[in-house]
């Protein structure tokens, strides 16, 4: 059996590497090929192009990897029509993706998009898009699989992977020692976000709005963990002197040994509130993509634990927004109002609940076998039972 599997993000490579790893546990001996990073490269695919690296968000940042990712595209394309693999997987990426799905679905290759494009932000019409296309989708979030449900796509609900990665067993005190952080005193979680843009555009004012707090709280430390497409040295550039360590690929564990979180929009918001860290999200857009993003895009929050729980339980700084006071205004109540700690940590645990149960990607992984045996993929034998 041979799979033809697609990412092009940090987290889109993360979600992807546990797929594979799945399917094989499932199903010894199947193939893998396509886009990834090094953690899918890890589980088994033979990566032909790794374009996690310069994956970019907005529409004007996008501009200049339109021609490198459309050769991509097109020689991912031409591969699908000489290799026929048994079942093509995209994971998120859907302005890369969604041609080459409509490609497979034209050389009668079954498709099961993982992690589908996000109905939430984009509306009802990308959701018909998908189902005219005739794919499966393995959709992580309840009310998003309502959503392609009603636009007649062929939809199951596997619940949200995050259940099954994020490790909540590490105590804080031994997160702490594994970072080599202080045992005691305050700790400050930076997430810059994986991609070049992000980071260069929001670990500044984050490291500024660090070293507001470490002037009232002295004893103050930070931690930043690299995402695994990021170079250190470019974090480095950007904290220069400030008492902030940077550890690779410990996400959860920083996670974990932080009172406090200042995350940028994205899959980690998420992680947080699985592992109950306050938190306060930021994000911006160059001025024009936040423009067009503001016109096309209809959505009441930004962070995810707030989409999922349909009300801002976590603070959401865009654009103007983010400044170094402001953050820091942001997060002192995280330090010192133990009532507002608390009622966050109450809403988080209600938007795990609605992220479903673990299992979700074993659920993705038997979706992803039988497509490519041909079979009709029922949504009642393999999407999770909604309590």
């Amino acid at each position: 059996m041979r799979v033809m599997i697609v990412a092009g993000e940090a987290s889109g490579d993360l979600h992807g590497s546990h797929l594979v790893r799945q399917i094989l546990r499932l199903r010894p001996g199947v193939r893998f090929f396509g886009v990834g990073g090094r953690l899918m490269a890890e589980a088994g695919v033979d990566i032909l192009h790794d374009v996690t690296r310069q994956s970019v968000i907005g529409f004007t940042e996008a501009l200049k990897s339109v021609r490198p990712l459309r050769r991509v595209q097109e020689q991912l394309a031409l591969l699908l029509e000489e290799e026929r693999p048994d079942v093509f997987v995209p994971i998120d990426f859907p302005s890369f993706n969604l041609k080459l799905a409509a490609k497979a679905r034209m050389l009668r290759i079954p498709v099961v998009y993982y992690f589908s494009p996000s109905t939430w932000a984009w509306g009802a019409k990308r959701a018909e898009l998908v189902a005219n296309a005739g794919m499966n989708v393995c959709s992580v979030f309840p009310f998003e699989a309502e959503v392609y449900r009603k636009a007649g796509a062929n939809v199951i609900y596997v619940g949200h992977p995050l259940l099954d990665i994020v490790k909540t067993d590490l105590e804080t005190e031994k997160a702490r020692e594994l970072l080599g952080l202080p045992s005691g005193g305050p700790v400050l979680a930076l997430l810059p976000g994986s991609r070049t843009q992000e980071i260069r555009r929001l670990l500044r004012p984050m490291v500024s709005a660090f070293e507001l707090l470490r002037a009232e709280m002295p004893d103050l430390v930070g931690v930043v963990p690299a995402a695994h497409t990021t170079p250190v040295s470019s974090l480095e550039e950007l904290i220069g002197d400030a008492p902030i360590h940077i550890v690779e690929g410990q996400t959860h564990a920083a996670l974990r040994a932080a009172d406090a979180a200042v995350i940028t929009s994205g899959t980690a918001t998420l992680e947080a509130a699985i592992l109950g860290t306050p938190q306060v999200m930021v994000y911006k857009l160059s001025s024009v993509s936040y423009g067009i993003a503001k016109r096309l895009v209809r959505i009441r929050h930004v962070a995810l634990p707030n989409i999922v729980a349909g009300k801002e339980i976590v603070k959401e700084l865009l654009q103007d927004a983010v400044t170094p006071q402001a953050i820091a205004d942001a997060v002192r109540p995280l330090f010192h109002d133990a009532e507002a700690v608390r009622r966050m940590r109450q809403d988080y645990a209600d938007v795990v609940r609605r992220l479903g149960r673990q299992g979700a990607v074993e659920r993705a992984a038997k979706v992803v076998l039988a497509a490519a045996e041909q079979e009709l993929v029922d949504p009642e034998k393999y999407a999770l039972r909604e309590a």
